[in-house]
């Protein structure tokens, strides 16, 4: 599927770097796993895992929270439930989806949306590699994607990381399309792009929503490992402890 590439003020930066896009339907590029930005290792002090007053109260009132929305969705008819799980669908207008191709040291990135289902993925990474036979999975853990599921259905909304995996070991993306690397500097700049123009309010909230339960994670997480070292080792343990005398 080859196409001629229009050099316009889209695809052509300041810096003379090029977009080069494969010719799909879903500005679908190609840029170097090795560009991908390292993880760092974050070293918390110590105090970080002092839960105070403040944290227990936080973990409370949002348990409290918690409690009262399962208590409304015990009551839920299943239209009811199809209705809430499609407007928080509608909530992101994209989905910035990125396969990895290990053997070829190579990441695939395209724009979908939300309602577009595995197999719609599968279809359009199948131009672009040697094989018929592969498929799409996510990790940690492993978990392989079917087909008819929906990439909202999936969590993969609304970006997400994938992996490519088949019984070949060998280089599985065509020769006439490793010319054709984008950096990742700009491929991010695409990423970005495609989800500032499709944010909402309601966007917006969720990813609020989302940071408060990573937060809250957290700190279930600091309490637990706390209160089971607590009586396991000499280290101090938080003023709120009082242990039965």
């Amino acid at each position: 599927m080859e196409t001629d590439l229009v050099e316009t003020k889209d695809n052509v930066n300041d810096d003379n770097e090029k977009i080069n896009y494969l010719g799909d339907n879903h500005n679908g590029i190609l840029f170097e796993m090795s560009d991908l930005p390292k993880m760092k290792e974050i070293e918390f002090p110590d105090d970080f895992f002092e839960v105070t007053k403040d944290d227990m109260v936080y973990v409370l009132n949002d348990l409290q929270k918690q409690q009262q929305e399962n208590r409304h969705k015990m009551f839920e008819t299943k239209q009811m439930r199809e209705k809430r799980e499609r407007e928080r669908m509608l909530r992101y207008k994209s989905v910035v989806v990125r396969i990895c191709f290990p053997n070829d040291k190579l990441v695939y990135q395209a724009i979908f949306k939300p309602d577009d289902t595995v197999a719609s993925v599968l279809k359009i990474a199948s131009n672009y590699v040697k094989t018929n036979n592969f498929y799409l999975f996510t990790t940690p853990p492993k978990c392989r994607l079917k087909a008819e599921s929906t990439l909202y259905s999936c969590g993969l909304v609304p970006a997400a990381l994938i992996h490519f995996g088949s019984d070949s070991s060998t280089l599985v993306i065509k020769e006439e399309f490793k010319n054709r690397i984008t950096s990742y500097k700009l491929a991010a700049k695409l990423a970005k792009d495609s989800r500032t123009d499709s944010k909402t309010t309601n966007s917006l909230t969720m990813s609020k929503t989302e940071e408060s339960l990573q937060k809250n994670d957290c700190l279930k997480s600091k309490i637990t490992e706390k209160m089971s070292v607590s009586g396991q080792s000499q280290q101090k343990i938080p003023k709120w402890f009082k242990p039965n005398k």
